[in-house]
């Protein structure tokens, strides 16, 4: 089962193998033009596509099931997803290859579906992907009334070197396909070990590129040190501008996921730095550089003792805060308001 235009152009290809002769139709731009189309319509808001590949990738231990899990949960109910983006309700279908039938049981408990959760699974069957997979899972699809396929995870699906560019980009075809029936496909996907921090998240996902360049929407995916909070950052959305990366807390019997807040810029994290080595100095006049570093380190300040003396350097350039002679080759450290009379005078 696979789109009309793509039906067209493999009974041609069919076609050109058996006579040795190719027939290629083009179409006029101007058709396409006048072509009439359904309104957009995603099955996450600004994140998963109605009819589009979405990949999300994290390393182990940073929430990826439990994040796929609540987004089959709301969409199949209707209701938004992680207390912020709207869904559309539609059916959808887990092809689990992870975590088994007892494990989809008990987070899905967990996750608030009850019986009446229009979510339909299979798990462990060991199926690679292919076009007959394809079109089965896509006739499924049609008869189900599903809209959201999901797929946990993307090694599990196929015997190929992840590596491998024309391999890759075979099997990125088969969810092409299944987007092309109109379905949203969600594929679950692992990162590259000791690649953590990258300045593109987007890189640090495993295997040929060929992969993300075949994606309409890549989420990545980041758990916060060991913490109850993941951060979420879309690197590539062919729709629209991809939002700012945005952060979640999940606790251990959390039923679902909330959200925090979009992230804040490096910019923005450094001027609130700034802001918070100001109110030091002002809660400790007249403390040497050695001292403020101390003292700012016991107040709980996120940041090594360069970052601090970096920041106070800064400061001074700026004038924000004002450095004087304190005797024996020493200097202490004021706000301009708060600067010795003295010092004002001279």
């Amino acid at each position: 089962m696979t789109s009309p235009n793509r039906n067209r152009y493999k009974e041609l290809w069919e076609k050109g193998t058996q006579t040795g002769q190719l027939r290629l139709s083009t179409e006029r731009l101007s058709d396409l033009l006048l072509e009439e189309f359904p309104p957009e319509v995603w099955a996450i808001e600004g994140l998963i596509p109605a009819e589009g590949v979405t990949i999300i990738s994290g390393s182990p231990g940073s929430f990826k099931t439990w994040l796929y899990m609540e987004m089959a949960v709301k969409v199949a109910q209707g209701e938004s997803v992680f207390g912020h983006f709207p869904s559309k309700q539609m059916g959808v279908m887990v092809i689990d290859e992870e975590s088994g039938r007892q494990r989809l049981q008990k987070r899905f408990k967990q996750m608030g579906a009850s019986e009446n959760t229009e979510i339909h699974f299979t798990s462990r069957i060991g199926y690679k992907m292919n076009h007959l997979y394809v079109d089965a899972i896509a006739k499924e699809a049609k008869e189900k009334e599903i809209g959201l396929v999901i797929f946990d995870s993307f090694t599990r699906f196929n015997n190929a070197d992840e590596n491998a560019s024309g391999d890759m980009a075979t099997l990125m075809d088969c969810y092409r396909q299944l987007a092309d029936t109109g379905l949203a496909v969600l594929i679950l996907h692992h990162n590259r070990k000791g690649v953590a921090g990258q300045s593109n998240p987007a890189m640090e996902m495993r295997g040929s590129s060929d992969i993300l360049a075949a994606a309409d929407c890549h989420i990545a995916v980041n758990r916060v040190g060991q913490s109850e909070f993941v951060r979420l950052t879309q690197t590539k959305n062919r729709d629209i501008w991809e939002p700012a990366p945005f952060e979640l807390r999940f606790h251990e019997n959390a039923t679902e996921f909330e959200y925090v807040g979009e992230g804040k810029s490096s910019a923005d994290r450094h001027n609130e730095q700034l802001k918070e080595i100001v109110e030091a100095v002002g809660l400790y006049p007249g403390l040497s550089k050695r001292q403020l570093v101390a003292q700012i380190k016991t107040d709980g300040f996120k940041g090594g003792d360069k970052k601090i003396s970096d920041c106070l350097d800064e400061l001074a350039r700026t004038e924000m805060v004002r450095v004087l002679p304190g005797g024996r080759n020493s200097y202490k450290y004021y706000l301009p308001s708060d600067e010795p009379s003295a010092a004002k005078n001279d």
